[in-house]
């Protein structure tokens, strides 16, 4: 150090110095430090121990804070995670359980969470992949391919989102003996095939049974109907009934059935009264018919008189058979007149052929002796004959 009054070099220590025997400025310093400390010394010196532990303080609060925030995201995202994995978005569910392991990597929940959800999603797959069997009816494959995912599915399937698939499995293999089932019964063709087939289960209490049962009555309601149709067409009500009443046998109250034999039954009524009706008015148009033939069967469709040079009425006529019915043993009554409108003499004849169809004619004449009258009339008076 130096002497501020000479500027002499000076020990380091000393108190004066060497050469102009001043104080030195340095040892006074010191001197006063020691006996009279300053007051801004002594705040220094108590501060400094506060700033210091603010200084931490701050750091570790920081630090707090930083790491609260942290697991508050990572909380999130899972929570959101598992939200979407439920829902069956599992893509979204492992994008934000992969952001919470970029932040929190050692945390072994966020990878068994990780698996789990991986898992799910093949579950997930492999039944879509079951549903694709079943659609292509390849139950068989369907079946078996079940089989593995019931076995993998078993480790974990008291987890919360593995749980699901445990009612989706049981649905997916009630589908596919249900589908088994009705590839069977769709080769039956008779309703003793199916209630022979419904009575093997008919014991059984299962969700599978109860669909099975359920394929059958239907299959057996579509049989009935079928049957059922054709005998109507026959206008066979009687056989119709009794087809649906034994199918009812076996699923009694059965709305379609009830409803078809409703309606076989109404039809049954409305032809039978119309089959009364029908009769009714065929027996009226055959009593007017038989009328007819009996009272009106025949036309006169000419007469011609001649009278001969003997003076003798020769005459020839023909008749038509306007019945619906053949006629026979035909007689016809006749009158002759005279010029002068005087009755000369009656008579029969016949017609042949002896028997007359419908539609057709019949030729008759006859002769009436010594009338001598230039201009006679023959009228007819009347006509009878038998209906066949």
């Amino acid at each position: 150090m130096f002497c501020h009054h000479c500027g002499e070099k000076q020990l380091i220590g000393s108190t004066f110095c060497s050469s102009c025997g001043k104080v030195l400025k340095e040892a006074s310093d010191k001197k006063r430090d020691k006996t009279s400390p300053s007051t801004s010394a002594q705040t220094a010196l108590l501060l400094l121990p506060l700033l210091t532990l603010l200084l931490t303080g701050g750091g570790v609060y920081g630090y707090y804070t930083y790491e609260v925030d942290h697991n508050h995201k990572v909380s999130k995202w899972k929570q959101q995670a598992e939200e979407l994995a439920l829902k069956g978005k599992y893509e979204e569910a492992i994008q934000f359980i992969k952001k919470a392991k970029a932040v929190r990597p050692d945390y072994a929940i966020l990878t068994e969470e990780l698996r789990v959800i991986e898992e799910a999603r093949g579950y997930r797959g492999q039944l879509d992949q079951i549903a694709g069997f079943i659609k292509k009816r390849d139950f068989e494959s369907a079946s078996g391919q079940l089989e593995k995912l019931k076995d993998e599915q078993k480790k974990d399937a008291d987890a919360p989102l593995i749980t699901p698939f445990s009612t989706l499995i049981k649905e997916t293999e009630i589908t596919i003996t249900v589908g088994k089932t009705k590839q069977v019964i769709d080769k039956l063709t008779t309703i003793d095939e199916l209630a022979n087939k419904l009575n093997d289960i008919e014991s059984l209490k299962t969700a599978e049974a109860v669909k099975v049962k359920e394929q059958i009555i239907n299959r057996m309601v579509q049989i009935t109907s079928d049957q059922a149709e054709i005998a109507l067409q026959e206008n066979n009500f009687s056989n119709a009934l009794a087809i649906v009443d034994v199918t009812l046998s076996h699923s009694s109250g059965n709305k379609t059935l009830t409803a078809l034999k409703e309606t076989i039954q109404q039809k049954k009524n409305s032809f039978e009264k119309a089959e009364e009706e029908r009769i009714q008015q065929a027996m009226e148009i055959a009593a007017k018919e038989d009328l007819k033939n009996r009272t009106e069967a025949v036309e006169l469709v000419s007469i011609e008189p001649e009278v001969d040079e003997y003076g003798d009425v020769h005459f020839y006529g023909e008749i038509k058979n306007i019945a619906t019915a053949s006629i026979y043993s035909v007689e016809i009554a006749y009158s002759v007149y005279g010029s002068d409108g005087s009755l000369l003499t009656t008579g029969f004849t016949s017609t042949y052929p002896y028997s007359i169809t419908p539609g057709a004619t019949a030729l008759f004449n006859d002769s009436v002796y010594g009338v001598y009258d230039e201009t006679p009339t023959v009228e007819i008076d009347n006509i009878t004959w038998y209906v066949e």
